[in-house]
This record gives C-alpha cells, sequence and structure tokens, in this order.
C-alpha cells in the first residue's frame, strides 16, 4: 500500500474537532478564534452547521453570501465576520483546531471558506451528509460514550469535507487538495514522507519523481507555496516535535530520526522553523498536567 501522505499529515498536527453550542446564530460571529492581539489563531477554522430555519449568511469582510438551509455546513477562517442578512437560523457551532503550532503547507493552502450545501450543488458526496446527520444526532441525543463518538466523527468529517474540494464542480480551483491530485508532486511528497531521513537533494527528489528540477520546483511552488527542501525541512521539525513531545528518545537520536547528523545542527533548524529549542519542548511536554492550548 503507498504511503497516505495526507492522513500522515492530519495525524502529525494533532488534528482535533469541537462542538461548542448549539443556539441562534447571533447578529455576527465577530473575534472567536482569535489570540489576544486580535490575529486568528495558527492552524484553526471554524464552522457552523444550519440545523434549522433558513436564511442568507454573510462574512461581512468578503462580501460571501450564502444561502442557508438545514444540513448546510460553512466552515471559515476565525476572526472573519459572519453575520446574518434575513432570515432567522439555528446552527451548531465548532471549531477545527491543530495541536501544534506549526502550520503546514496543506492547512495554508485551504480555501479562506468552505460552503457545503447539497441542495446548492450538482454532484455533492453523500459522505458529508450522512456525517453531518451522525453528528446531529449524537448531539442531540446526548447517549452515553457521545463525547468519544464526536471526537472521532469530526476528524472523519475534516477529511470528507476536504475531498469534497475535488468532486464537487464548484469546488475552489488550485487550492487543496490540488497537490495531491497532481501527480508528480504527489509522488514527491511520497517519497519524502516514506524517507524523510535520508540525504534528500532537489536532483535525487526530481529523479523520484521522473521530472526536470525546474519542473519539480515549480510544482511545488505553485501547489504548496513552499520549495521542495523547504517542504522537507518543516516536515521534518513537525516529526520532531512529535517525537520530542511523545517519546523519551534523546535530543541526539531524534536528530538522527530525521535525518540530521549532529544534535547542534537540528537544534539550529529546529528553532529557526518552530522559535523555540528542542530541549525547550521536551521540558514543557514533561511538566505534569501540562495541556498546550
Amino acid at each position: 500500500m503507498s504511503i497516505d501522505v495526507l492522513s500522515e499529515v492530519l495525524e502529525a498536527l494533532g488534528l482535533e474537532g469541537t462542538l461548542e453550542e448549539e443556539g441562534p446564530l447571533a447578529p455576527a460571529m465577530i473575534g472567536e478564534g482569535l489570540n489576544p492581539n486580535g490575529e486568528p489563531k495558527p492552524g484553526e477554522r471554524r464552522f457552523v452547521f444550519v440545523l434549522e430555519g433558513e436564511g442568507l449568511l454573510e462574512l461581512s469582510a468578503s462580501g460571501d453570501v450564502f444561502d442557508a438551509r438545514p444540513g448546510d455546513f460553512l466552515l471559515f477562517t476565525p476572526g472573519e465576520p459572519l453575520c446574518i442578512r434575513e432570515g432567522g437560523i439555528r446552527v451548531l457551532k465548532g471549531r477545527f483546531r491543530f495541536r501544534t503550532p506549526f502550520e503546514h503547507p496543506f492547512v495554508r493552502r485551504l480555501p479562506r471558506f468552505l460552503w457545503w450545501s447539497e441542495g446548492a450543488r450538482s454532484g455533492a458526496p453523500a459522505a458529508p451528509r450522512e456525517l453531518l446527520s451522525r453528528i446531529k444526532s449524537e448531539w442531540q441525543a446526548t447517549r452515553p460514550g457521545g463525547r468519544l463518538v464526536l471526537e472521532r466523527l469530526l476528524p472523519v468529517l475534516f477529511v470528507d469535507l476536504l475531498r469534497s474540494l475535488g468532486a464537487i464542480p464548484e469546488g475552489p480551483k488550485g487550492g487543496f487538495p490540488a497537490p495531491l491530485r497532481d501527480r508528480i508532486l504527489a509522488q514527491a511528497l511520497a517519497a519524502l514522507h516514506e524517507e524523510p531521513a535520508a540525504a534528500w537533494t532537489i536532483e535525487a527528489l526530481a529523479r523520484r519523481a521522473a521530472v526536470s528540477r525546474s519542473g519539480l520546483g515549480e510544482r511545488f511552488r505553485r501547489g504548496l507555496g513552499v520549495a521542495p527542501m523547504s517542504y522537507l525541512t518543516h516536515w521534518r521539525m513537525t516529526l520532531a516535535r512529535r517525537l520530542l513531545e511523545g517519546s523519551e528518545l534523546p535530543i541526539g537520536r531524534v536528530a538522527e530520526r530525521v535525518g540530521y547528523g549532529s544534535e547542534a545542527a537540528f537544534s539550529r533548524a529546529f528553532r529557526r522553523i518552530e522559535g523555540t529549542t528542542p530541549g525547550r519542548v521536551r521540558r514543557a511536554a514533561a511538566r505534569p498536567g501540562l495541556h498546550r492550548p
């Protein structure tokens, strides 16, 4: 079985979904999901799931308007004001977030919003509809084990919504998951994920993907917004953080696992990408009772 790059990325980044509250949509949802400095929290997306009623929703910063009906779902960037222009609807609000502070290129390439409406799109996939129905049932029934079921269903919903970007003709063009639909780019990504510690060069990776160096670089820049070796470095640091937080491997061994011949070189790269040192990440993870925000 070939490596599943998307699953690897979402697992390493710690994808989580949370349902927060049910009720009438307020005139405006402003400032939710923001840091104290007013900036959106990295790797977080808010959502509303329409349960009852009809109305026009507007992302007022961009002017995008949605004809909302029961069963519709809007995923949007934190901090973007969402308001109801007409009508009245009852929604279930929540969020998706990634536990790691680093925004992987996949996350950065997510569209600013994702609107899923069965009635508005021909060929809409059935999977999101079925999952949304199950999520609504679990939320409203308060059955034993419901919280655990919802914790498992929400990440599955996130993946199915990403899949729907490619399945729906009206879906966003050029964004995610376009990188995984590009055969050459997908092949290069699979190689990096299969052997992240290998001594990769742009030449070796281009040979693996059967493309020229310039062609490979262009595909990475167009599909992910980064150069191939930059992607590799960021992915190695994501894996390193996971090992630092979830294992007792010495930092030197962590460095080897992600392709660095010396602890010093690894520490420099880690600090440049993550903004902190491997030792601080390890100590923070070891503190009893600590829960990262």
